[in-house]
């Protein structure tokens, strides 16, 4: 009864901290979002409700494969004609112009919200230059690779707005795509990108402090290798897709800001899987775990290795071969769920959600639909580019559930063996007592014992075996025959 009261009150406190993530991360006050219906080259936006409202878009562009155009281009009738392009098209090519026209309402302050495709831009609305991030080029040589966020504001004085985006991709497999971006008044807008700020800042600083408090604790005690593993799971997590460094330095270098990315992505996977695998140590098959951590070290020392090209084009294996290990770990974890012990639901809830969000990211990361328009099972939240650390932030409060209920085990079997060397010493002295047998000259103090070491010998006396001194006391076989001799 007591221990199924005990798993009731932890599963309620799990789900008073969903509910709680969940007002902070869905029903903070921000613009509802629309999609807006796909057409080529244009858009009316003068009929929609803009009072409460942002409209996301992202296709069709009209797209100029193989050019890089300015406004003073189509003025002249200097193009070519547009072509039609689905996704995939644009792996084919480098760099691309890609066009299109808004009808808006003239003398009206609109914003767009939009991150630059991958993996350098140049953006034109009206006449005007707007923005450069990196500089797109039709030439590897000359070409800057660089992503940021940005927000354009602007008041169109006609009723038609035309947009140019030059991009250009000299270093992913993806190609020069076209840009997607949000579109809505001004502080709809700017409430919208502060929704995304503050998840991001959330999302990072609960991962850090989570990662410093682990550390802590394993600093505490070395012994626990599983909380120096999920702290550093933290930490992985805490890099993993961040959006501060363009934030915050809009000048990085690129190419080392990639492999940084790509290697962090590798080693998340695989410390996860051993974290579990320490945590648990008989739940997954050693072979396995070896060929996955074998698999991993191997992508992490290509990416410092090989082109960024040949890397983007390889991350599709591993995340296949991540996506079956996440099944695997599933099923094991739910064949342990059969011993019904809380710390292996926890670890179940836990592990489960970041599997689930895992599978998202592989999906959304490699463009692939399942349901409807957007990538992976459930898109993007919050903005965020990967959802693993926001499954993470749950599983940070499932884990230190988990840590208190061993702690609390600990404890309590702590207080036991101070309790049973307690009563050995009083069963030694009880027994020379009723023999009328002279007690010793020379007490354990005299031999300058340790109070651990006065634990053994008590034990030791009442005649206890040293494996189950050193299970009683948690202490290592090597530290009781120490203290022995």
């Amino acid at each position: 009864m007591r221990k199924n009261t005990r798993e009731t009150i932890i599963i309620s406190i799990f789900l008073i901290f969903v509910l709680a993530v969940w007002l902070v991360f869905f029903a903070v006050p921000q613009p509802a979002e629309v999609n807006l219906e796909k057409e080529n080259g244009a858009i009316t936006l003068t009929e929609l409700d803009f009072s409460n409202t942002i409209y996301y878009y992202q296709d069709h562009w009209e797209n100029y494969a193989g050019n890089l155009y300015t406004p003073q281009d189509f003025e002249s009738g200097n193009t070519v004609p547009p072509k039609h392009m689905e996704h995939a098209d644009y792996e084919q090519y480098q760099y691309a112009t890609h066009r299109m026209r808004m009808n808006l309402i003239p003398g009206t302050t609109y914003a767009i919200s939009m991150k630059s495709p991958d993996y350098a831009m140049r953006i034109f609305i009206g006449n005007e230059e707007f923005d450069a991030i990196g500089n797109p080029s039709d030439s590897e040589e000359t070409n800057v690779p660089r992503v940021a966020e940005r927000t354009y504001y602007f008041t169109p004085m006609e009723s038609t707005v035309t947009v140019i985006a030059q991009t250009s991709n000299w270093v992913h497999k993806e190609g020069a795509y076209s840009p997607k971006f949000y579109i809505g008044t001004a502080n709809n807008i700017e409430t919208h990108v502060l929704h995304d700020h503050m998840m991001t800042f959330l999302i990072t600083g609960g991962l850090l402090t989570a990662f410093l408090y682990h550390l802590g604790l394993f600093v505490l005690n070395r012994r626990r290798k599983p909380v120096l593993i999920f702290a550093l799971c933290c930490l992985l997590l805490a890099l993993m897709g961040n959006k501060l460094l363009p934030l915050f330095s809009p000048n990085y270098d690129w190419f080392v800001a990639f492999r940084m990315e790509y290697i962090v992505h590798f080693l998340t996977f695989a410390m996860l899987a051993l974290f579990l695998d320490v945590l648990f140590p008989k739940l997954l098959h050693k072979t396995i775990m070896r060929i996955y951590y074998t698999l991993a070290g191997m992508f992490v020392i290509l990416t410092l290795v090989l082109p960024t090209t040949i890397i983007s084009s390889m991350l599709i294996v591993f995340d296949a071969v991540s996506g079956g290990m996440i099944v695997y770990i599933l099923i094991r974890l739910g064949m342990a769920l059969r011993q019904k012990k809380p710390q292996n639901t926890l670890a179940f809830i836990g592990i489960a959600l970041v599997c689930l969000f895992g599978i998202n990211d592989i999906l959304y990361s490699n463009d692939i639909h399942l349901f409807g328009d957007y990538a992976g099972l459930f898109g993007n939240i919050a903005g965020q580019v990967f959802t693993t650390p926001i499954a993470m932030m749950f599983f940070v409060f499932c884990y230190g559930l988990v840590i208190s209920l061993e702690y609390a085990e600990t404890e309590r079997k702590m207080i036991e063996a101070q309790q049973q060397v307690k009563e050995a010493e009083e069963r030694y002295l009880e027994i020379l007592a009723k023999t009328n047998a002279q007690l010793p000259l020379s007490t354990p103090d005299d031999f300058g014992l340790t109070g651990r070491e006065k634990d053994v010998l008590w034990l030791l006396l009442d005649g206890k075996t040293r494996p189950g001194i050193a299970e009683l006391l948690f202490l290592s076989m090597g530290t009781v025959n120490t203290y022995t001799a």
